[in-house]
């Protein structure tokens, strides 16, 4: 059986690639040969042929021609090949070929000689997985704790801004005065039209701010005057009395005048009746002087008390 290639059988002109893949053409074909040889015998009853089927042969019928002189069974004549090997060389896989397996080609899941099996392949690892965590600032927003102390703070700054609304507080610009007048903020947080300043007066005495005291007066005598018409030592003891004479905040800030007061001034002085305006939910506070400043805005520069008449 052939175990080899010789010159003869080599076909011309062929590369090394081409020659190892002819060679296994050939062992292919050696083990096909092997199966069908196989298959005979497994056909065959066992003890060979049966000779009591054999035809006899009678002496003198045209069957008997003498001696047997067939060259094939004469002394020295080459024997019939024998059966192949169970197993042909070149290393085949017990079973034969795999089903669709075409000639020449090695069954599936055994590659040639030379390439690696495909799941033998030294593929790279795969790369960790990186979890990139929540930023810092996320993880502050939403711990509990921070959430309190924001909502904390928005409730104080609410609350403090109620409290000067109705309950008044100094302020810089209320400190901003000398004994001879009006100076620095305490002007420009004046209001810039006479009836703006007295209504800010009323509003102011009914939420008790008492800085009104210091931006909206800007003579001593006018804030004296104020205070000992209502019984008071002082602007803002003057206020802190008014105030609980005050039911309704809302409508005591909103007091109207006489429409000849909301026209552009044409003088620098400025008289503002409290008994010809519309006051509801508190006191009325008397007759003001009220007197353009510098920058254009308007003070308080003198107080009398007045007695209006019952409607």
């Amino acid at each position: 059986m052939m175990t080899g290639v010789t010159d003869e059988q080599r076909p011309p002109d062929l590369d090394p690639e081409q020659l190892r893949r002819f060679q296994e053409f050939q062992r292919f074909q050696e083990f096909e040969r092997f199966q069908e040889a196989q298959r005979q015998q497994d056909a065959l009853p066992p003890g060979g042929a049966d000779s009591g089927n054999l035809p006899q042969v009678v002496e003198g019928s045209a069957v008997d021609q003498g001696p047997v002189t067939d060259p094939r069974l004469a002394e020295g004549a080459p024997q019939p090949q024998q059966a192949p090997p169970r197993f042909p060389p070149g290393g085949f896989p017990a079973g034969g070929p795999q089903p669709g397996q075409a000639p020449g080609h090695p069954p599936p899941g055994h590659p040639a000689p030379g390439y690696p099996v495909p799941h033998q392949q030294p593929y790279p690892p795969p790369a960790p997985a990186v979890h990139k965590g929540k930023p810092w600032w996320q993880h502050v927003l939403a711990s509990r704790l921070v959430r309190r102390l924001v909502t904390l703070g928005v409730l104080l700054l609410v609350l403090q801004y109620f409290y000067d609304q109705y309950f008044g507080g100094e302020q810089p610009g209320d400190r901003a005065q000398t004994a001879g007048g009006p100076t620095g903020e305490a002007v420009e947080m004046a209001p810039d039209t006479p009836v703006k300043t007295i209504a800010k007066l009323y509003g102011d005495v009914g939420s008790g701010r008492v800085r009104a005291c210091k931006v909206l007066f800007s003579e001593d005598a006018a804030r004296d005057g104020f205070a000992s018409a209502f019984g008071a030592g002082t602007c803002e003891e003057a206020f802190a009395a008014l105030k609980p004479q005050v039911t309704h905040v809302t409508n005591y800030s909103g007091v109207s005048f006489s429409s000849e007061l909301y026209k552009t001034p044409t003088t620098d002085v400025v008289v503002v009746s409290s008994c010809e305006a519309v006051v509801s939910g508190g006191p009325r506070l008397g007759k003001f002087t009220v007197t353009r400043q510098s920058n254009e805005k308007w003070m308080i520069s003198a107080y009398e008390q007045e007695t209006c008449a019952q409607p």
